[in-house]
C-alpha cells in the first residue's frame, strides 16, 4: 500500500494545459475537416462566406495552441527534473514533445512507478 501524493504544481499546470491543448486540437482538425469536406457541395459564395468565417476561428485555435505550448516549455524548463526527464523521452526513436509532455503528466513525472516493470505493465509493453 501506498499514500497518495499530490502531484507537484508543475505537473498540474501541465495536466490543465494538455487538457486544453487538446481540445483546441480536437476543434482545428474539425474546422479543418469542414473547410475541405464541404467544398465540393455547397453552394460557392455560401462556402466562400463559411470559409472566411472557419479560417478566422482556425487562425485563433493555432495562435491559442501555440500559446499553450510556449507556456509547456516554459514549465518544463523551468524545472530541472522535468527537464531532464523530458529530453530523454524526446530522445526515442518516434516520441514528439506531445507525447513526452503527455507521458511525464499521466505517469506523475514518473513518480507513479516504482520500478520499470510496472511503468512496462502500465504501456502495455512486456
Amino acid at each position: 500500500v501506498r499514500l497518495f501524493v499530490l502531484p507537484q504544481k508543475a505537473i498540474s499546470s501541465l495536466r490543465e494545459l494538455v487538457s486544453e491543448q487538446e481540445l483546441y486540437i480536437v476543434d482545428k482538425k474539425k474546422y479543418q475537416g469542414q473547410l475541405t469536406d464541404e467544398k465540393s457541395f455547397m453552394d460557392p459564395q455560401d462556402y466562400r462566406q463559411k470559409s472566411a468565417r472557419l479560417k478566422v476561428l482556425l487562425k485563433d485555435l493555432k495562435a491559442a495552441i501555440r500559446a499553450i505550448e510556449e507556456k509547456i516549455r516554459k514549465i518544463i524548463e523551468g524545472d530541472e527534473k522535468l527537464s531532464h526527464q523530458f529530453k530523454l523521452l524526446c530522445s526515442i526513436d518516434g516520441v514528439g514533445e506531445r507525447t513526452a509532455v503527455k507521458v511525464i503528466v499521466e505517469t506523475n513525472a514518473f513518480r507513479d512507478f516504482t520500478d520499470a516493470r510496472k511503468f512496462c505493465c502500465f504501456t502495455n509493453l512486456q
